[in-house]
């Protein structure tokens, strides 16, 4: 039995925001907060991406909060959820969003750029730190292991 070899040809990570105070969420999901993003030069046919975002949110308005998070791929979505932030100071500080999205590249595609996005249905809705968005290229490897 063969087992096929992967390599990981590249790793992208966005750095952490310059601005470390609290960024309100924008409220019109057409028009998103921008959390991170990272960009590849070359992606080949075959090419898996292997995207991980966190990052933490706060509500500080007096009613429940629709978050909606997104992961873009050259604007188009790829990877969306949407989650409800209560108003409970025990539970609402803080509070972890997770992603993690695997894109499998099919096309030749250049200055690719990855965007981790959200929004509320509400203002008042805060991201704080940290944020992470990493994303791993892994490619087919040229060696079979038997």
């Amino acid at each position: 039995m063969a087992f096929q070899k992967v390599e990981i040809r590249d790793f992208q990570f966005s750095p952490p925001p310059v601005n470390t105070l609290p960024e309100e969420l924008r409220t019109n999901e057409a028009d998103p907060t921008i959390v991170a993003q990272v960009t590849f030069k070359c992606l080949m046919p075959g090419d898996l991406i292997w995207l991980n975002g966190l990052f933490h949110v706060t509500n500080e308005a007096n009613s429940i909060a629709s978050v909606t998070h997104i992961i873009k791929k050259n604007g188009s979505d790829i990877y969306r959820a949407e989650t409800e932030v209560d108003i409970d100071p025990n539970d609402n500080e803080g509070q972890i969003f997770k992603q993690q999205y695997v894109d499998q590249n099919m096309t030749f595609q250049s200055n690719v750029t990855y965007s981790l996005v959200a929004s509320s249905d509400i203002s008042n809705v805060f991201r704080v730190l940290p944020v992470i968005l990493t994303a791993t290229k892994i490619v087919e490897g040229k060696n079979r292991l038997y």
